[in-house]
């Protein structure tokens, strides 16, 4: 229904809305608005639609699998050469039994699932066991381990597996071509051996490791530092430990928000420090300090143009080529004082700024409070890193709908977890000006209009299961996981938009005075992974409202990507790579009918350690409409190496 008493902001004019010919300009500007959106709603589902039956049918007629594998590398605790000979014995849901290779690895298939002990007896070597090692059916447990050697040598004999083992599951043998610099062909101790002969060793062990794991090369090396002034004494050892995903080459995609974090080292005064894969860990011997530290960055080449068009003008542009590093990026986290009391930061070393910093006490899974400055919980795609996204960039929503990361205090939590209410909730109050304090010619732009920014999000797991914000499937789901999310947004400021710079301004606006912008936000998002499937989806309006010149804009932005790993379908297709699509279109103004930018995109990714290390080239083309109902148009390519370290 159309009020007299509203009036009809064109562009820079106001036409009265008394005159019957805009009470017409602005019934057709809303019907084709209407349409507008339905056609794009339409398109969405049939893009999801497709990817589904497509992608997902094939899927099904994998038969359902109820065993998994066991795959582990056995060392010396003092100097990490690998063991031979070592007898590895299972004992839980069935007694099995391996024997490790020439290079220390061993490999045992078709175990039921279940939770096994896992013991290890060697001829020089103090036995070992491992406890709590879980199979999942169709995955790959990691049950690796480090072992002392004796005071002194007994000899050599051979462990032969008991009678009444299961026979369904079966030792396979696991060589690799790695040669262990540390190792003697002749058998004869090393120096450094000699020197630790006697040392305790650490048993380490991961949820899942793959075959490239089992590589010496490639193992995380742990080393637990005492006081004493020797230098070693019985409790410290070198031990061997990895985490990878749980299937094939690729490793385990792990959500960084929230997710906790694998057992890290600490440094104390009697402490251990680890560098891996993940980065450099510390922690004390008493537990109450850990801390984990990496380094993350991102190489990029676009063509032709350096970001995103969104303006007639930026589509005139050629010859923009640009190869610079992206992002880099020093983070660290652990816990302080509990294991409960955690703690994160990030820090951007191309802009040189502070970009998270925050507290979160986790003492209960279902009341969590948070402090500090970080990507607020509001839209699925922001709060994923940047570096577990699957396209090089985020869509074109990103930039309109974003509250990237604001200061304040949250309370969140989870709900019924495993069940059919399994839900996620967050509720924060934030200063509502975005990253930082800044000053500029009008003065510290701070929280002078007093009116704090209100976020709220809740998102339902109704699949018994919480899939996380990182994008892609590389953790090859056995069965699926989904989840559907809504979230709100008020904030009166200065500012109608915000990004890793702090807050900022849509395409037709400026920086205000405190408290000149009221805008409103709701967001609506979905995922789903199964079977290396990956579908995502969010829809978002803004509503922005010039409390100085009275004016009133309304904006929405839709976008729908999935993904898929063919391999699966196609086993000659190399397992790291993944294919996927996104569709996206934000509307900046509903009553301006020719500022509406589409981007359909296509993305090849090649994973050579999930996203930690990884290879993305995308392909984005930008429709943008014009006033004589024409549109601009641009392609624009981009490939991006991603790596954490």
């Amino acid at each position: 229904m159309i009020s007299p008493s509203f009036g009809l902001h064109w562009r820079a004019g106001r036409l009265s809305a008394d005159c019957p010919c805009s009470l017409s300009a602005r019934s057709a500007l809303l019907s084709s608005t209407r349409s507008t959106n339905i056609r794009n709603l339409r398109i969405g589902t049939a893009i999801v639609t497709l990817l589904a039956a497509t992608l997902g049918a094939p899927s099904s007629l994998r038969a359902k699998e109820t065993t998994g594998t066991v795959r582990g590398f056995v060392y010396d605790a003092a100097t990490g050469v690998p063991l031979p000979q070592v007898h590895v014995e299972m004992i839980g849901e069935v007694t099995v039994a391996a024997t490790t290779t020439s290079k220390g690895a061993f490999t045992v298939e078709g175990v039921p699932v279940g939770t096994y002990r896992v013991s290890y007896a060697g001829a020089n070597h103090e036995p070992v066991s491992v406890e709590g090692v879980t199979v999942t059916a169709g995955e790959i447990a990691d049950a690796s381990a480090s072992m002392p050697m004796r005071l002194r040598a007994r000899g050599t004999s051979s462990v032969a597996s008991k009678p009444g083992m299961h026979p369904g599951p079966r030792a396979v043998s696991t060589d690799s071509s790695v040669m262990n610099p540390a190792s003697r062909r002749d058998g004869a101790p090393s120096d450094a051996s000699r020197a630790l002969a006697g040392v305790t060793g650490v048993a380490e062990r991961t949820n899942a490791v793959a075959a490239v794991s089992l590589d010496p090369r490639n193992r995380l090396i742990a080393l637990n530092l005492n006081s004493s002034a020797a230098g070693a004494s019985a409790g410290s050892a070198i031990g061997i430990d990895s985490s990878v995903d749980n299937r094939s080459s690729k490793p385990k995609a792990t959500d960084d928000r929230g997710g906790q974090s694998a057992p890290g080292s600490a440094l104390a005064q009697r402490g251990r420090v680890r560098l891996g894969r993940n980065g450099l860990r510390f922690e004390s011997r008493d537990g109450t300090f850990k801390s984990e530290m990496h380094l993350r960055s991102q190489i990029r080449l676009s063509s032709p143009f350096k970001s995103v068009p969104r303006q007639s003008k930026h589509f005139l542009r050629e010859n923009e080529n640009d190869l610079r590093f992206r992002r880099a990026r020093f983070k660290s986290s652990g816990h302080l004082f509990r294991p409960w009391v955690r703690y994160s930061t990030e820090y951007d070393l191309v802009g040189t700024r502070m970009l998270d910093l925050r507290v979160t006490v986790q003492k209960w899974e279902w009341l969590q409070f948070r402090v500090g400055q970080w990507k607020t919980e509001f839209g699925r795609e922001r709060v994923s890193s940047s570096g577990r996204q699957e396209f090089v960039e985020r869509s074109i929503v990103n930039r309109q709908f974003t509250l990237d990361r604001q200061k304040g205090f949250m309370v969140m939590g989870r709900v019924k977890n495993g069940t059919r209410a399994d839900s996620r909730y967050y509720a924060g109050v934030f200063t509502g000006n975005g990253r930082g304090f800044r000053s500029s010619g009008a003065g510290s732009l701070d929280n002078r209009d007093g009116s704090p920014m209100w976020v709220t999000r809740y998102q339902w797991n109704f699949l018994k299961d919480d899939p996380g914000f990182s994008q892609s499937d590389l953790e090859y789901h056995t069965a699926p996981v989904a989840a559907i999310a809504i979230g709100t947004m008020s904030n009166r400021s200065r500012f109608t938009r915000f990004s890793g710079s702090g807050g900022g301004s849509v395409d037709g606006y400026e920086v205000g005075l405190p408290g000149q912008f009221a805008v409103k936000q709701v967001a609506e998002d979905f995922v789903l992974k199964y079977r290396g499937l990956f579908l995502q989806h969010e829809l978002h309006w803004k509503k922005i409202r010039d409390r100085i010149n009275h004016s009133i804009t309304r904006s929405s932005g839709i976008y729908f990507q999935g993904g898929y790993f063919p391999h699966y379908v196609a086993p000659w297709v190399p397992e790291q790579l993944e294919l996927g699509l996104r569709y996206a279109t934000v509307d900046q103004d509903h009553v301006r009918r020719f500022d509406r930018i589409v981007e359909s995109a296509f993305v090849v990714n090649w994973f050579m350690e999930g996203h930690g290390n990884k290879l993305t080239f995308d392909v984005a083309r930008y429709r943008l409409n014009q006033p004589n109902g024409t549109h601009e148009s641009a392609v624009q390519a981009r490939v991006q190496w991603d790596v954490s370290f």
